[in-house]
């Protein structure tokens, strides 16, 4: 009985571990349809879908990912990132700047300046050139 419960606690704990894990992942949207208020397609096709993002002060969007993407920041921004493992990211933009952002996923993104924030994105379809 020893020997089993030295190997259900340790099954049970990955077992839980994987379960978030997978939740997680699922619970990863689209951006479009995690804050369609925020997030408007613009233009989509079999290569890239162009996105508009709108935002005001304090407003937040909730878990979602995207794919390998362009942002070209149409007005200075104040946006805090939180990533899947707890890192923040909170770095203000320019308006006019231009970033590449590999694919991935965030726990959450909220403008923290007191202003709004507007951003066109660009994503790129997976295995089109």
């Amino acid at each position: 009985m020893r020997q089993l419960a030295r190997f259900t606690l340790p099954a049970a704990i990955l077992f839980s571990a994987l379960t978030m894990w997978v939740a997680r992942a699922a619970l990863a949207q689209d951006p479009v349809a995690t804050a369609p208020t925020q997030y408007k397609v613009l233009l989509e096709n079999d290569r890239v879908r162009v996105v508009d993002y709108s935002s005001k002060p304090g407003e937040k969007v909730g878990i979602h990912s995207h794919p390998p993407y362009v942002s070209y920041y149409l007005t200075a921004c104040k946006v805090k990132t939180v990533m899947p493992d707890g890192r923040v990211l909170e770095v203000p933009r320019k308006s006019g700047e231009v970033l590449w952002n590999e694919p991935g996923t965030h726990s959450s993104h909220e403008n923290t300046g007191a202003e709004g924030c507007h951003i066109l994105i660009v994503e790129l379809k997976p295995g089109k050139t």
